[in-house]
């Protein structure tokens, strides 16, 4: 036996672990979306959606375990930065006021399935990414910016749904 197989049979280091789960659950959800045409099947479709939605729940719950988080916009941001860090999802963030805008100049789940012909966003990241918050902070509303396409990312962004009222400290 190898010494790297010794090695690798008792010890991964922790980013290959994130990096192989991260590329199991592509692959997870890309057999998924080959069980039904999301496009044109929109029972299949609403399934896909449910799943990614329970998957975000539960994604939200450990976040907000892990690095304590609260119920505020800016916490549901955060989870949101963490969760992008995580999948190797490079994001740019527009604060405006009480406004968080999600721009994506690289998004891993984006190029793994728009190479096989599926823009993920609607059907897969977006239900994901509004459990998420919305799972932080209930108060808090998705806007959909642009739609992802083939050739470029979705913009999304986070606002409190009731702007008239006035943010919880530390909003501003």
């Amino acid at each position: 036996m190898s010494i790297m197989r010794w090695i690798a049979c008792r010890w991964i280091p922790p980013w290959i672990r994130a990096d192989a789960s991260y590329r199991l659950y592509l692959s997870f959800l890309e057999a998924l979306t080959k069980q039904g045409d999301m496009e044109k099947d929109d029972e299949f479709r609403g399934t896909v959606e449910a799943a990614a939605r329970d998957v975000g729940v539960k994604l939200a719950c450990e976040v907000r375990d892990a690095f304590k988080l609260g119920n505020r916009v800016r916490d549901a941001a955060d989870a949101w930065m963490i969760g992008c860090v995580t999948a190797g999802i490079k994001y740019r963030l527009e604060k405006n006021g009480g406004k968080y805008v999600f721009h994506h100049p690289k998004c891993s789940m984006h190029e793994y399935f728009t190479s096989r012909g599926i823009v993920p966003c609607r059907s897969l990241c977006i239900p994901m990414v509004i459990a998420i918050a919305q799972s932080i902070c209930p108060g808090c509303e998705v806007e959909i910016v642009r739609e992802g396409e083939l050739k470029s990312t979705c913009i999304k962004s986070l606002t409190l749904k009731n702007p008239g009222i006035p943010p919880a400290k530390g909003e501003r």
